[in-house]
């Protein structure tokens, strides 16, 4: 289940939140758009978006007359495009609406008031739904139990249509409706004030707390190790080597990481790339990287993000014994777990 993190529910400047969100598991970003006379905003904010991130953008349009952004919408171009039923003037405008947008996923969103058998045409033509169990357009809503049996009466209904479920989404929602098969979930304030983003996304995505990290380790032995007295060039080719896009630096008593993307900011920060590439590693090693002990739980893991407000981008976790490290546990893998 893919998670959609809402840009407007964020109360930090467009580039801080969105700096945050690409850095968690999230693959999407939601945009509310609702009673606005044009998208000039919602352009410049996703142009931050797609100069910053590989999100994917997804926009819930809630208006009168949403055939009249057609033309910004164009432009826009937007991935994924849901236009709330209820608050449309004319509902026909929908269909030509799918016609003209054709390089966007558009989608019909609606609300528990509106029986099914009166959008069954536009569900029919959507390529995909939104299920609002809240107020469109607002944040901070409460999901209510009886949204599961609309939203399972509609997985019943239509059981090959893609669904998104957006209002009020939290770990403990997301678990509820986890086996509905569910595309996406929208979240807004649950995300947006959570201590560590990254830890909550990952409640979301439901990863199974109670295992121990070893399940997803690589461990060491597949890791390329390098001495600190190595070079930027020696280092580098190591980790093209191991296919990683890292390697352990070892320097008598003590470890670290090191990443291509440490070595590519240390040869943008020098005008002289032929000096540097001969510079010892141990001049850009992280020798405290995020870590845990190979023994506990993804449930300590995910507290530990907590306590420490992590919210840096995180691709692996190396996990130790004794302070030594024994294998790396890589994020995707763990996220398709």
């Amino acid at each position: 289940m893919k998670v959609s993190p809402s840009l407007y529910s964020s109360k930090l400047p467009t580039l801080e939140t969105v700096n945050l969100v690409r850095n968690t598991l999230s693959e999407y970003i939601h945009i509310d758009v609702k009673d606005v006379p044009n998208l000039d905003r919602v352009a410049h904010d996703i142009k931050i978006v797609r100069d910053r991130s590989d999100l994917f953008i997804d926009i819930h349009l809630i208006d009168s007359k949403p055939e009249s952004k057609i033309e910004q919408l164009l432009k826009i171009s937007p991935d994924f495009l849901a236009i709330q039923f209820e608050d449309m003037n004319n509902p026909e405008s929908f269909f030509s609406m799918v016609e003209k947008l054709k390089d966007t996923n558009v989608g019909i969103s609606i609300t528990r008031k509106t029986p099914f058998s009166d959008v069954d045409r536009f569900i029919k033509k959507a390529q995909y739904v939104l299920l609002m169990t809240t107020i469109p357009g607002e944040s901070g809503g409460v999901f209510d139990d009886n949204c599961l049996k609309w939203i399972e009466s509609f997985r019943n209904r239509y059981p090959d249509k893609r669904v998104h479920v957006d209002g009020g989404v939290d770990d403990l929602v997301s678990k509820k409706i986890r086996n509905l098969n569910i595309s996406c979930v929208v979240s807004g304030s649950y995300l947006m004030k959570a201590e560590s983003m990254i830890a909550s996304v990952m409640k979301i995505k439901g990863i199974p707390t109670e295992e121990r990290l070893t399940k997803y380790m690589l461990p060491v032995d597949h890791i390329p190790v390098v001495e600190s007295s190595c070079t930027l060039l020696e280092s580098l080719s190591e980790i093209s080597k191991g296919l990683r896009g890292f390697c352990i630096v070892r320097d008598k008593d003590s470890w670290g990481i090191l990443t291509d993307g440490d070595i590519r900011r240390a040869l943008i920060k020098t005008s002289v790339p032929a000096h540097i590439l001969k510079t010892p590693v141990k001049k850009i090693v992280n020798y405290k990287p995020f870590s845990i002990d190979h023994q506990e739980t993804v449930e300590m893991l995910l507290l530990k993000l907590i306590q420490e407000k992590f919210d840096k981008k995180l691709k692996f976790v190396v996990l130790t014994c004794y302070n030594e490290p024994v294998g790396i546990l890589d994020f995707s893998k763990l996220s398709r777990s």
